[in-house]
């Protein structure tokens, strides 16, 4: 089965119903085991219980005679009638009975021409695993065996006597057959019992678990299909109550990623056509650019500037939207410029006084797509004024104050842009950075320009996070430190020439 056909929507309903025709399901394995292992434990029983049988059928032999021994020792002269000897062994079912004192050893009775004794023992021995070795021996010896028994009889006498084996095995096999159907019985009730009782315990609710997922899994957008967690304080309700958060975050997740679909390909079209209409607009910026009022040739280039970003991430998003990813143009710049273009860009969205503290020292250069990083600050920038936005009928609004710093620490470059305005409410910081989240003011912003920002600098392999702070809203930029290409004098040379000139001819 190839990976589409395992996936199929329809792949766990089916699942479940190929699982249904399995046997023994759980269920039966369930049963199985508690059947097998109720009957170890009664076979572990059942061993000391046939040599502690087998022990007690051979002191009740050693009893019969004693008493017989007690009788003949209180004959006259130690002599009884043949009949009555015959009929005492018979009664005790021996075939000789001796008893042997300190000084003397004494034939109580026997039968005519006694056999040769096959097997012994003592019952004087009290070692329990020599017991259960006699019990199962005498369970397979073959028939016809006799067997000797010595044991303490009363007043220091010791009974020695003769017995036909096969009349103990026939008792112990008995015995076995009788214990074998008690265990059985006991098995079965012992079985059933915990078999209810784990089966309403554990493996239904675990059979409903299974069907919800398959379930879900066919349709995972249905609220409907979250599995109702139920009251329990077990393992088993702590899966449900787990499941139901997996399933139901997993379902808004999956509703809010169909919107960015459809949202995605609408912007795309849409970049699309405003990148041809940006095109026209910067050929026009172009010729403005060659006008010779000193105004015109201030602003024309960055106009034509913005106009190719904007055209840029147009081009961009067309790409992204085909899943190709532009390669990052990596080039040494220095950072204070920028910060100060992309203040300049953001700052006519702010309808109060607003003013930038740009804190990076004059020569600091980082290592980085300038257009990408461009970007970076005009979101931030453009989020912490609208952020600051005076509410309507307001007189006399704060001022608005952008503050952004730059330093080295641990070979790496820290930025941070910060402001003096509300702040960012605690229940927008867990998805802060997550497409389309609530924006920190709460009025104005897509809740895409933290997003992006944050898919840029991971593309630089570094990292955007918010500061913990007291007032405002400071978000920290970490990039790695990049060694700039050492380049020959001239190069250099000419460079400081050029640059020299650039700086005549700004304002």
């Amino acid at each position: 089965m190839d990976d589409t056909t395992r996936h199929a929507p329809g792949g766990s309903l089916s699942d479940m119903a190929a699982l249904e025709r399995v046997r023994p399901g759980l269920s039966g394995k369930l049963l199985l085991l508690t059947i097998g292992f109720v009957m170890l434990a009664e076979v572990l029983i059942f061993i000391p219980s046939v040599a502690n049988f087998r022990r007690t059928w051979l002191q009740n032999k050693i009893a019969a005679a004693a008493t017989a021994a007690l009788v003949f020792d209180a004959a006259p002269s130690g002599m009884v009638p043949p009949d009555l000897g015959k009929e005492l062994l018979h009664q005790v079912g021996a075939l000789t009975i001796w008893a042997r004192r300190a000084d003397s050893r004494m034939l109580v009775a026997t039968i005519d021409n006694p056999p040769e004794v096959d097997v012994s023992t003592d019952l004087r021995d009290t070692n329990w695993m020599h017991q259960i070795a006699e019990a199962l021996d005498t369970l397979a010896a073959r028939p016809g065996r006799v067997l000797r028994i010595t044991a303490q009889g009363m007043n220091g006498v010791v009974i020695n006597m003769t017995v036909e084996e096969d009349r103990l095995r026939e008792a112990m096999w008995g015995f076995a057959a009788n214990i074998l159907l008690l265990s059985l019985l006991i098995s079965l009730i012992t079985a059933g019992l915990v078999y209810l009782a784990l089966n309403h315990m554990i493996v239904c609710p675990i059979k409903r678990l299974s069907e919800n997922m398959a379930a879900f899994e066919s349709d995972p957008e249905d609220e409907s299909r979250v599995i109702a967690a139920s009251d329990r304080t077990d393992e088993i309700g702590f899966a449900e109550r787990s499941l139901a958060r997996l399933e139901a975050k997993l379902a808004e997740e999956l509703r809010h990623s169909k919107k960015l679909a459809s949202l995605g390909l609408m912007i795309a079209k849409i970049s699309h056509d405003l990148r041809n209409i940006l095109s026209g607009a910067q050929l026009f910026s172009e010729r403005i650019a060659e006008l010779k009022n000193p105004s015109v040739r201030r602003l024309a280039p960055r106009l034509v500037d913005a106009l190719r970003r904007a055209i840029d991430l147009c081009e961009g998003t067309l790409a992204y939207g085909a899943d190709q990813k532009a390669a990052l143009n990596r080039t040494h710049f220095k950072l204070a410029p920028l910060v100060s273009e992309c203040w300049e860009l953001a700052v006519p969205v702010s309808r109060a006084p607003s003013v930038l503290v740009n804190e990076v020292p004059a020569e600091y250069e980082i290592a980085a797509d300038r257009d990408q990083m461009a970007r970076v600050f005009l979101n931030l920038m453009r989020n912490s004024l609208l952020a600051m936005l005076p509410q309507p009928n307001q007189m006399n609004p704060s001022e608005a104050r952008v503050t952004v710093s730059a330093t080295v620490s641990d070979g790496m470059n820290k930025i941070v842009v910060g402001d003096n305005g509300p702040g960012v409410p605690k229940e927008v910081r867990q998805r802060l950075f997550e497409p389309f989240s609530a924006s920190s003011n709460g009025r104005r912003g897509s809740g895409l320009g933290l997003a992006i920002s944050a898919d840029i600098l991971r593309a630089h392999d570094g990292e955007i996070r918010l500061a913990e702070v007291d007032r405002g809203a400071f978000f920290e930029i970490r990039l790695p430190c990049v060694a700039a290409p050492k380049r020959p004098a001239q190069a250099i040379g000419a460079r400081r020439e050029e640059s020299s000139v650039a700086t005549t001819q700004s304002p």
